[in-house]
């Protein structure tokens, strides 16, 4: 390489290494912001996943709560058409 290719290349250096700087501080900063919204989405999920599961238990109680009253129900109208057939 000739004298003015090397001068060429020493004045293109600083720009490189300011550019693999900012690269660097660039990947840095999306890396903790990844960390960030990571962390977030993984406490949404949490916090979704015990939503579900409360809304699940609370549908299953009105379930058990509906059937008890179904069943109930049942044996009264039995009752009655049995006090229907005697009359």
């Amino acid at each position: 390489m000739t004298g003015t290719g090397w001068e060429s290349l020493a004045a293109q250096a600083p720009i490189v290494l300011i550019f693999a700087g900012a690269v660097f501080f660039l990947m840095r900063e999306q890396a903790k912001n990844t960390k960030v919204m990571l962390d977030t989405f993984m406490l949404f999920m949490e916090r979704r996943d015990e939503a579900i599961y409360q809304a699940m238990r609370h549908v299953a109680a009105s379930l058990d709560a509906h059937d008890d009253r179904s069943r109930s129900h049942d044996q009264f109208v039995r009752e009655q058409l049995k006090e229907r057939k005697k009359a």
